[in-house]
């Protein structure tokens, strides 16, 4: 295993100039880059961005708030992504469910979700799940007329111009969206076709709570967020993380270094991550 301390780092000096020629535009100074650059979060994401790690784990001691500003900064965005969503993967039963954004846009663009949709089901591809996509919302199908409804119904559209190959419904309540008898029985014209396993929520309150009480309430293993719309893998932990957290993220972390995009290149069946953070 090798340790870096930043500031002793025989990388130290070689990073702060390039942080400082990447921003010294947008308000860095040397002063600035070179104290940044003592921070665990920027020289590792940092080491990211230059291929000297596969992937990256961090979180405790941090908010998420804290984590995603160097992130953001440091670590380039993947080939035709605007923006980076952060994605829960709740297990239960041996069903692996998506939840997203949990962490990044707090009030997405119709634009932003549809590509948090895609971007989530792209990543759900990678574990070797067929993704059936549920733009959440407290409406279903018709039944609220609202400003915030009509942005996920915009999605949707968005969704299905740009990729006809993702089975995407919308707008729909959540438990809706999880019950497929009763979309069969009272919605037979939902392309759905199933139990959603990737929900789509309309902002980040809302997904962040959604995956925090699936969480509390116990019976399901939460991972994640892991981010997307990024060049390389990113888990995050929260804060408060056990030693368990930070193995979780690490096993997924190291996996989907594994699993480079696009997306369909040696997926990553969902039981197999199971066993494997059982095992961890």
């Amino acid at each position: 295993m090798e340790i870096h301390e930043p500031e002793k780092s025989p990388l130290y000096e070689e990073f702060w100039h390039d942080y400082y020629k990447l921003r010294e535009r947008k308000g860095i100074t040397n002063y600035y880059a070179r104290r940044h650059m003592t921070w665990r979060l920027h020289f590792a994401s940092m080491m990211l961005r230059k291929g000297l790690v596969d992937s990256m784990v961090c979180g405790v001691g941090n908010t998420y708030t804290e984590m995603l500003r160097p992130i953001f900064t440091l670590v380039p965005k993947s080939e035709n992504s605007n923006h980076s969503a952060g994605v829960h993967l709740v297990l239960k039963r041996n069903e692996l469910t998506f939840f997203a954004d949990t962490t990044a846009v707090i009030k997405p663009t119709p634009a932003q979700i549809a590509e948090t949709a895609w971007s989530t089901a792209d990543l759900a591809k990678r574990f070797d799940v067929e993704p059936r996509v549920a733009l959440i919302s407290f409406s279903t199908f018709g039944s609220v007329e609202h400003p915030e409804v009509d942005k996920v119904r915009e999605a949707l559209e968005i969704v299905r111009a740009k990729r006809p190959d993702i089975i995407v419904e919308g707008e729909m309540r959540v438990d809706t969206a999880l019950m497929p008898e009763f979309i069969k029985e009272h919605y037979p014209f939902s392309q759905l076709g199933g139990r959603a396993n990737v929900l789509i929520f309309p902002d980040v309150s809302t997904g962040n709570i959604a995956y925090k009480i699936a969480e509390s309430f116990g019976g399901a293993l939460v991972l994640g967020p892991y981010l997307t719309g990024l060049e390389r893998p990113v888990s995050l932990v929260t804060r408060y993380a056990t030693i368990d957290n930070i193995l979780h993220a690490s096993v997924m972390a190291a996996m989907l270094a594994q699993t480079p995009e696009p997306s369909g290149i040696h997926p990553l069946p969902a039981n197999d991550l199971l066993e494997r953070v059982v095992k961890s």
